[in-house]
């Protein structure tokens, strides 16, 4: 009986490999080497840039330096990195002229691994950069800097009861209440997750959001009053991160949007 031959296809020799690189390779020394890419971005509303591997200093400085184009040429509105929202924030308010001594007071103060993901020296060109922008624009035209991790769980519910403790004292009983659903996972994150999971086939504990959306709800009502009266909003913001189920995906260490 005859076999069939299988036909392969011959690999390609390495002139014809370098022949392709050559044709398809640009130059990439200096920003106006990047044109053709900010071009080809033409009027996207995302952009989104990722790093081959995490922490090169090569990859953070070309990644600032297409963020600078996208601001400056685009009109792109903010940056949003694969970082915790409360410690992120803590950076948006320093580039909008907010508290902070510093880029790099501010940057180290990232609490959760790996802190040398956004504390270090290209980031903070990155947020000077950001800060002396935004010291020539008006309030609305300010460039923002958010984080898109929402694991902060515990560390959320201790900014809402400090928040409390400064501008309402009187509620921080009911805060420590409506959080007391939280209790019996002992601040371990992983247990929580697991509990989730085991709710959503009827095996675990109850659903937690029911107790706890109601009194997130009044604190953000509250907390525009107090933002009038000079008060910080981002505590009040970050408590929602509990009740949202862990359901933002993080797409990429960065991306920017135009206002």
């Amino acid at each position: 009986m005859r076999g069939f031959a299988r036909k392969t296809r011959a690999a390609p020799s390495d002139d014809m490999v370098v022949a392709e690189l050559e044709d398809l390779a640009r130059p990439l020394d200096g920003p106006a080497h990047l044109d053709p890419l900010i071009e080809a971005i033409g009027d996207a509303k995302y952009v989104l840039l990722g790093e081959a591997t995490h922490g090169t200093s090569e990859f953070y400085k070309w990644r600032t330096e297409i963020t600078q184009q996208l601001i400056a040429q685009k009109h792109f509105s903010f940056v949003a990195v694969e970082g915790d929202w409360p410690d992120c924030y803590r950076v948006n308010r320093f580039v909008k002229g907010g508290e902070g001594n510093s880029a790099q007071d501010v940057l180290h103060a990232f609490s959760r691994w790996p802190t040398w993901m956004w504390a270090n020296r290209e980031v903070v060109d990155l947020v000077r950069w950001l800060r002396a922008r935004n010291d020539r624009m008006l309030d609305d035209r300010k460039i923002g800097f958010y984080g898109l991790d929402v694991y902060s769980l515990w560390d959320s519910m201790h900014a809402v009861i400090d928040y409390l403790q400064r501008v309402d004292p009187n509620a921080v009983a009911a805060a420590r209440r409506a959080y007391s659903c939280f209790e019996p996972y002992n601040e371990d994150a992983q247990e929580y997750a697991r509990a989730t999971a085991l709710e959503r086939v009827g095996m675990g504990r109850p659903d937690l959001r029911d107790p706890l959306l109601p009194a997130l709800d009044d604190w953000l009502r509250q907390s525009t009053e107090f933002f009038l009266k000079g008060y910080r909003r981002a505590a009040v913001e970050s408590s929602c991160v509990p009740a949202d189920d862990q359901s933002v995906p993080v797409w990429t260490p960065v991306f920017v949007v135009p206002l």
